[in-house]
């Protein structure tokens, strides 16, 4: 995976050299990435407004689009059953969203006892519905 100034590329590091599989210029700046166990959906944060957009990324086709909280996002993650994304946005006091992909529900996580309120970071359980979260210094279960 390679991210240049607006542009997004997956590369196939099973080869010598390394070969671009698909390339696609965007508008905004790439914030954070994360692939969905199925390997052909590609969660992308974009820009400054905190949008996240799940695309088909060997289709270069969107299939759905979380609308943020208009802050930078610092990671994002898929639960390992892929109906969830989490993520963690790069401000103090803004809470952890997890969107449901299905119902496009969301649910926020605030970091209780966080100096700051800021996550540092999420991990989802790879057999439980669990999310850990990193809060200053406190980990939430």
């Amino acid at each position: 995976m390679h991210i240049s100034s607006c542009a997004l590329s997956v590369w196939d590091l099973s080869t010598t050299p390394p070969e671009i599989l698909y390339t696609a210029d965007v508008d905004w700046p790439v914030r954070a990435l994360a692939f969905h166990l199925q390997g052909d959906i590609l969660a992308v944060a974009e820009g400054y407004d905190g949008n996240i957009s799940v695309m088909d990324w060997r289709l270069g086709k969107q299939l759905t689009k979380f609308d943020g909280t208009g802050e930078k996002p610092a990671k994002i993650t898929f639960s390992p059953d892929g109906d969830d994304l989490a993520v963690v946005y790069n401000v103090t006091n803004t809470p952890v969203v997890v969107w449901n992909l299905e119902s496009e529900e969301t649910t926020a996580i605030v970091c209780p006892g966080s100096d700051d309120g800021k996550a540092s970071d999420i991990a989802f359980h790879p057999h439980q519905h669990l999310l850990a979260v990193a809060c200053g210094d406190r980990i939430i279960f």
